[in-house]
């Protein structure tokens, strides 16, 4: 995405403007941070956004079918507190979560490389005949760290390839598009090397910098990191802080797919405070 100019967010037709390419605030929010904040300084939200669409109005979750009914649009219990946070806390707090909860795949193998879960995407700018061709298990994570760059530890972010081209000829990063879907981690890994290979064939400047094909690092801590690893990997600890220290991957891993509570894993602040 290209760079805007010092308060170009705070000037409320490009704020309202942008608002207008997405349905809600909270999809706003995660593909334009800057133009979602500018809303929410200068008070403009509610007139970018119905409330229906937009930020939800005092008590809404409240309501329990509401809640229930936001939960249906999920698959895991992760997913339902990423996106519904409002929702799903009203359900811990309110003791619904037994019907919130109820149909949930409680272990989505997101770092499993049999499951077909990976796609192979591609980012083409045509009017430079420029490409970028990657695969992922999560292509709205990995759209957003595209256009945002990765943050780090340290509060730093670094930009990829994809970013910087767009950014030194001036143009908005594109939307991606899926050449191949529903694919193992192996299977990905072949694909977007095919993909890589024929837009060369056919005259595209390629701008991916990291190597591709069934033996590259583009899987990266999941080959190693999978259900079973991370479950005897979590036998010789006791609470999430240890397991963290002890391995970042491992402990990301189990995070993500919510695998803490079954391997007995604890926050130990909260069991501390509760004994």
């Amino acid at each position: 995405m290209c760079m805007k100019p010092m308060n170009y967010w705070n000037n409320k037709e490009n704020c309202l403007n942008e608002a207008k390419k997405y349905r809600t605030a909270y999809e706003l929010q995660r593909a334009n941070c800057g133009c979602y904040a500018g809303l929410r300084r200068n008070g403009w939200v509610y007139e970018a956004y119905p409330t229906k669409d937009g930020i939800k109005q005092m008590n809404y979750w409240k309501n329990k079918d509401k809640v229930i009914e936001a939960a249906r649009q999920c698959s895991t219990k992760m997913e339902f507190k990423r996106r519904f946070g409002g929702a799903f806390n009203a359900a811990i707090r309110y003791g619904w979560e037994d019907e919130a909860f109820s149909g949930f795949t409680k272990t989505i193998k997101y770092a499993d490389l049999d499951a077909k879960i990976h796609c192979v995407y591609v980012y083409e700018i045509i009017e430079l005949k420029t490409c970028y061709v990657g695969r992922t298990s999560d292509l709205h994570k990995r759209d957003l760290s595209h256009k945002r760059g990765r943050r780090h530890k340290d509060g730093s972010i670094t930009y990829d390839s994809l970013y910087m081209f767009c950014a030194s000829n001036n143009i908005q990063i594109p939307e991606p598009s899926v050449k191949d879907k529903e694919l193992s981690g192996e299977e990905s890994l072949i694909r977007e090397d095919y993909w890589v290979n024929s837009y060369r064939e056919n005259g595209w400047n390629v701008i991916n910098k990291a190597k591709t094909g069934r033996l590259s690092g583009s899987l990266g801590a999941i080959k190693k990191w999978n259900y079973e690893t991370c479950k005897e990997f979590c036998k010789s600890y006791t609470y999430k802080s240890e397991v963290k220290s002890a391995n970042y991957s491992c402990y990301y891993t189990c995070l993500k797919n919510g695998w803490f509570e079954e391997f007995g894993i604890k926050n130990k602040y909260n069991y501390g405070k509760n004994r």
